[in-house]
């Protein structure tokens, strides 16, 4: 039984593997998501139903396009494979699937609107308000908090930078403090703060490390929702052991 339900994961991980490329792809295009269907990026076809498949797809294909031959970058099949692994291993650690569900969806969400700063420098809004309205949902159904605590998270991740879009905008855009604000209503105003505070860390160090070696200058923009996602990811797990370590 085990077993079956580590594949059904795996499969559901791997089918958002899938949709992550497609974000990424149409958002900055700013083509639909729903049409056209999947298409070869070479000739322009429509891409079979069975290459469709996630994970496994490829390999049907043999990695090639069947309209025009052309090799389908294998990143596709990697990216598929490891959101299975990912969601599964979640399962198999803590043998609960709301909580495994729980964790993927944040790991998806924030991962996704990552992959498409740094592809294109731009932060949806539709995804962010998607994002938004599961992490609300998740925090007052599954976990059962109270609705005030997921705004004053929202409004914890929020505040802080966009007083910095406020003093810089042009070196802060206003999708970053929304960001923030969709992260917040899933880790609390506590780890809302932990999660922006190493995102600016990490993206500072980051900046300082690129002066120093000149591969950027003052000028150059560089994406910092990816930062913002490493602060978010490091809150989940260790927000409250950080948190008791410093303010207890």
């Amino acid at each position: 039984m085990e077993l079956i339900i580590l594949c059904t994961l795996f499969f559901i991980g791997a089918s958002f593997g899938s949709l992550t490329g497609v974000l990424q792809y149409r958002m900055c295009r700013d083509i639909s998501l729903i049409s056209p269907r999947s298409f070869c990026e070479n000739c322009k076809k429509t891409i079979a139903i069975i290459s469709l498949i996630p994970f496994f797809g490829y390999f049907f294909s043999l990695g090639k396009c069947r309209n025009c031959g052309s090799s389908i970058p294998v990143m596709y099949p990697v990216i598929e494979g490891i959101w299975g692994l990912v969601i599964s291993l979640s399962y198999f650690i803590t043998k609960d699937i709301t909580i495994s569900i729980n964790l993927f969806i944040f790991f998806f969400i924030t991962a996704s609107l990552s992959l498409i700063d740094l592809k294109c420098f731009l932060v949806p809004d539709k995804l962010l308000l998607a994002g938004s309205l599961l992490f609300f949902a998740g925090a007052v159904i599954i976990k059962n908090e109270p609705v005030y605590y997921p705004i004053l998270g929202a409004a914890a991740g929020f505040i802080p930078l966009f007083i910095i879009h406020l003093i810089k905008p042009d070196g802060m855009g206003l999708g970053d403090p929304k960001y923030a604000a969709m992260i917040g209503m899933a880790l609390g105003w506590k780890g809302a703060l932990i999660a922006v505070f190493f995102g600016v860390i990490i993206g500072g160090l980051f900046g300082v490390f690129l002066l120093l070696t000149k591969k950027a200058s003052r000028k150059t923009e560089i994406p910092f929702i990816p930062f913002l996602t490493l602060g978010a990811w490091i809150s989940w797990f260790f927000s409250l052991d950080i948190w008791n370590l410093y303010f207890l």
